[in-house]
């Protein structure tokens, strides 16, 4: 139930106040943001809403609560450690995986191990020539 939008819930009942049960470590809030804060999104929403959310500090990631700080880069749907490079080969960029969700990127560099005698050729579609 992380994450999940509760509005139509009925809160209170006449003995008292029912609260929603919640997994992966949060709570339930009668008010936070919409969606709730993951990495790629800090901060949730603009939006407001009633729901299960993590602690402050902490992001939903994979149904769990866990620390903003441990938080990964994603590309295409593959998952970054910080510090760790990937090629955007599309783009011809290397990035870097700097903080929770940020990257940095560069100009790919391409490496010439041409010989005298031969000479590199711009392939379509590829970021680095051949030789």
């Amino acid at each position: 139930m992380v994450g999940v939008d509760t509005s139509s819930w009925t809160l209170d009942n006449k003995a008292t106040v029912c609260v929603p049960e919640c997994e992966g470590g949060s709570t339930f809030k009668p008010i936070g943001p919409k969606p709730p804060p993951s990495c790629n999104k800090p901060h949730g929403g603009k939006k407001t809403m009633k729901g299960c959310f993590c602690r402050d500090g902490e992001v939903m990631e994979e149904g769990e609560c866990i620390d903003a700080n441990e938080c990964k880069c994603e590309y295409e749907g593959v998952r970054y450690d910080v510090n760790e490079k990937y090629d955007v080969e599309g783009e011809c960029l290397t990035c870097k995986c700097i903080g929770p969700g940020k990257t940095e990127c560069t100009d790919m560099t391409c490496k010439t191990n041409c010989k005298d005698d031969e000479v590199e050729v711009k392939v379509e579609g590829k970021c680095c020539p051949e030789w």
